[in-house]
């Protein structure tokens, strides 16, 4: 996640560790393969609690910017955490973006 790099950098947020991993799901649209569901588990370790609050602006930032996800039409729900080194963890609520064509969006009732 190039886009959460960049915007920690640029708000200068001191992180001691970065992981993100993603996982999707394949399914036909119009005759076509494509993936219908994307999650995202962006993880940031930290030195302290004190960046936290920087930490969750940067992740909720990123994941509304992010390019990759931008370019996809499909649901994408980010599942990012945050893990201070004194062992306590923290988990955003998960942050849900959807870029569906019409095709899959559910019908009016």
């Amino acid at each position: 996640m190039s886009t959460f790099l960049s915007i920690a950098k640029r708000r200068q947020l001191a992180f001691t560790g970065f992981t993100c991993n993603a996982k999707g799901k394949v399914g036909r649209v119009n005759g076509k393969y494509s993936f219908t569901q994307i999650n995202v588990f962006p993880l940031v370790t930290l030195a302290g609690e004190s960046s936290r609050q920087l930490a969750e602006q940067v992740l909720q930032r990123a994941s509304g910017a992010c390019l990759v996800s931008n370019s996809l039409r499909s649901h994408i729900a980010y599942h990012a955490g945050i893990i201070v080194e004194d062992g306590a963890e923290h988990f955003l609520p998960v942050m849900y973006h959807e870029h569906l064509p019409a095709v899959m969006q559910p019908a009016e009732a």
